[in-house]
């Protein structure tokens, strides 16, 4: 594909700072990409939307981060509680990006799809699209672990996803397969579940032994057997999804490589998920506090969303 470029430089110089909202010495040059597919040629995937999307990230983030650093993460860093993020600005990260791969994925995909091949504009944008939601369910997967580490009744815990895979269920076929039941389809809340059933019962297995080779033997089985779980009942992301989930639990102490771990596991079901790997970047800055109590509009935000792609799908196109 050919692609135009048109970079501009902002170069902050020291006769300017007194015009600047933040100190000289803390501001920095930085690029703003704006790339744009040729129409005429969609053979290749546009990856620099990608990069303008990261480096939209990173300037939104900068003035939170200027004091922390990317290996000084420590959830009882004080500074990095006072200028972090908080559990609900990832959540909100997530939403957002997730419901953008999701506008793709429904609504446009049913509406555009025949045009793909009259229109390659239309498929280049379905892509870039596609590509920004692979940000958000890394950031899930970690606030997850997190779930699973601070809940004060894991149980509870798991009950409430079980409860939304099945309020979501209906919307979501809805929304993917232009159906109000297809079988072979359940959407991610099932993949949570799934999961979360498996630490929980990892959590029990370490307060019973504290042998660490009975120990890894009853993860691996776990993971194993909800892996198996997902794949047969067809969820999203199926058994990677599960495996994924699972390594980033086993690999919490260190929230940098388990994200790693996470985003390798999650390339088996698809190049693109190279992409998911930005997600690492917010979550670094996790500065450890919950924010605002809205714990339930991300849980129903979800369910509400797909009933709204569902409807056009299924009325309106």
């Amino acid at each position: 594909m050919f692609l135009h470029f048109c970079t501009v430089i902002f170069n902050h110089r020291k006769e300017n700072s007194k015009q600047l909202s933040v100190p000289s010495e803390k501001t920095s040059n930085f690029f703003i990409i704006l790339c744009r597919a040729d129409p005429q040629s969609a053979r290749h995937p546009p990856f620099l939307w990608e990069l303008f999307l990261f480096c939209s990230i990173i300037r939104e983030f900068r003035k939170q981060t200027e004091q922390i650093t990317f290996f000084n993460m420590s959830q009882d860093n004080s500074q990095a509680k006072k200028t972090g993020l908080t559990g609900d600005f990832l959540k909100w990260i997530a939403i957002i990006t997730m419901t953008i791969d999701h506008v793709a994925a429904s609504v446009m995909y049913h509406a555009l799809s025949n045009d793909f091949i009259i229109h390659p504009e239309y498929k280049s944008l379905y892509f870039i699209m596609r590509l920004i939601g692979r940000i958000a369910f890394p950031i899930y997967i970690f606030l997850i672990t997190e779930g699973c580490r601070y809940t004060r009744n894991i149980w509870k815990y798991l009950a409430r996803l079980s409860v939304f895979a099945l309020i979501s269920e209906i919307p979501f076929d809805m929304a993917n397969n232009d159906s109000f039941f297809f079988p072979k389809d359940q959407n991610v809340f099932f993949t949570l579940a799934l999961s979360v059933a498996a630490i929980a019962i990892m959590r029990e297995v370490d307060k019973k032994t504290e042998k660490p080779a009975f120990r890894w033997v009853s993860y691996i089985l776990l993971t194993v057997a909800a892996s198996v779980a997902a794949f047969f009942l067809h969820t999203d992301y199926s058994f990677v999804g599960v495996l994924a989930i699972c390594a980033a639990w086993l690999f919490r102490k260190n929230r940098i490589v388990a994200m790693l771990v996470t985003c390798s596991i999650l390339l088996i079901s698809s190049p693109s998920e190279l992409f998911a790997f930005i997600a690492i970047w917010p979550i670094a800055l996790y500065n450890g506090t919950k924010g605002s109590k809205l714990k339930y509009f991300f849980y129903f935000y979800y369910p509400a969303h797909l009933l709204i792609f569902g409807l056009i799908v299924v009325f309106l196109l």
